[in-house]
């Protein structure tokens, strides 16, 4: 009785891992290309240390610095509470100078 349970449970464990794994891979798939993530970089040439803020995330940035960070394009980039950049695909790798 055991043995047949286990037979059971294992056939129902790969059907549910079958009908997941199908899912999850169409899922990454779109995921990709709605949320693709481009890097950029934020360099302070200001006498001050400045805050930025992009995709509800936010943080300082101290004078004569840079930070390298990953947002998707879209998103506008703030800085000191005011709109600085809109951010597109063409922005990956770009350095975006503040105060210069």
């Amino acid at each position: 009785m055991k043995r047949i349970l286990f037979i059971c449970f294992a056939f129902a464990a790969f059907g549910l891992m079958s009908a997941t794994e199908g899912k999850s891979v169409t899922g990454s798939v779109a995921s990709k290309a709605e949320f693709s993530h481009i890097k950029i970089r934020i360099k302070n040439d200001c006498g001050h240390d400045v805050k930025y803020e992009y995709n509800g995330l936010h943080g300082s940035l101290s004078k004569n610095y840079y930070r390298e960070i990953t947002i998707q394009p879209g998103h506008t980039l703030i800085i000191d509470g005011k709109d600085f950049a809109e951010i597109t695909s063409s922005s990956d790798g770009k350095t975006y100078v503040v105060c210069s």
